[in-house]
């Protein structure tokens, strides 16, 4: 299905899709138990070069509800718990 760039922009979808959900799939496509956000920005990148890095980053730690600064993004954190943070830069998928 193709919507026109001016769609997308009027709905708000900058990047064709919620940053948050970019990186719910990058992470999906990841082949390893344990990943950093290096690994979640370079997957975002590969599909999407245009998504900042800061912004990437942000959501993945938003992502980590145990994460100590996931709380500076409550609504992320509330409505897309998908990462557990292991501790020393580490993630993994929160339903593994």
């Amino acid at each position: 299905m193709y919507f026109s760039p001016l769609l997308l922009s009027v709905a708000g979808l900058k990047y064709g899709k919620p940053i948050w959900q970019l990186v719910a799939e990058a992470a999906d496509r990841l082949e390893c138990e344990a990943f950093t956000v290096s690994d979640i920005v370079k997957q975002v990148h590969g599909a999407n070069p245009a998504v900042p890095e800061i912004s990437i980053k942000s959501y993945v730690t938003a992502m980590a509800p145990n994460h100590p600064f996931s709380g500076h993004w409550p609504s992320a954190r509330n409505n897309h718990p998908y990462f557990y943070y292991l501790g020393n830069g580490k993630f993994k998928l929160l339903k593994s």
